[in-house]
């Protein structure tokens, strides 16, 4: 490792190490989520024909929409990161560089719970211990596709996610600065009465004070 004269902090315990890699993220979420939606489908032929169907057409419009919008974005674009999906996007949709929008961010999300809500009910159905391991497997899935520290590449894009992977000290030290910077300013346009309480005065402070202004004579000129 080299040493850059900054503090690193404390290494990761071994299971967040393994849920941040790649081949446990290849694995587990993108190979064991084509499992889970398999089985979820055939699950879901205990509740009736049109529910599967239903799957079927939803798992479709989820996979063509994060084509489109997620992969083309994604800095791991015609990678094998994704166990090939991102060689099969790159087949059909052209590298983009902007920031997702936020309308297809929310689509997104939305038809990925739908999705994920399809694998519970389907896998409760089916029985109980089917269902457990599905909440087991998105739990876990959650955890190791959630990126620590930073946001996702495409909601980024892919500019900005190549300038925060390739320095990201730089960018750490920029950040440290401009919030120090922030306090500074915040801490210079304090006027001289915060921090101070005024207490109110009685009445009979006020009519002394207006005495002692006004003298024996009257007021002072």
């Amino acid at each position: 490792m080299v040493d850059n004269g900054h503090h690193q902090g404390p290494e990761p315990w071994l299971g967040v190490r393994l849920l941040g890699s790649a081949l446990f993220f290849r694995i587990w979420v993108i190979w064991g989520g084509l499992g889970m939606m398999a089985w979820a489908f055939y699950s879901l032929h205990h509740v009736s024909w049109v529910a599967q169907l239903l799957y079927v057409l939803l798992v479709v419009w989820l996979f063509t929409t994060s084509t489109r919008d997620l992969c083309a974005r994604c800095q791991f674009y015609d990678s094998w990161h994704c166990g090939g999906i991102g060689k099969v996007a790159a087949r059909f949709v052209p590298l983009l560089k902007d920031p997702i929008p936020l309308h297809q961010s929310q689509k997104h999300y939305a038809l990925m719970f739908l999705a994920l809500l399809g694998i519970w009910v389907g896998l409760f159905t089916l029985h109980l211990l089917a269902g457990i391991t599905g909440l087991i497997w998105t739990v876990v899935a959650a955890v190791a596709a959630i990126p620590r520290g930073r946001e996702y590449s495409w909601k980024m894009g892919r500019s900005e996610a190549k300038r925060r992977s390739e320095h990201p000290l730089d960018l750490q030290l920029a950040e440290e600065s401009a919030r120090l910077d922030g306090r500074a300013k915040k801490g210079s346009n304090l006027s001289y009465t915060e921090g101070i309480d005024l207490i109110p005065l009685s009445s009979e402070d006020e009519a002394g004070g207006i005495e002692g202004l006004e003298g024996p004579h009257g007021p002072a000129d």
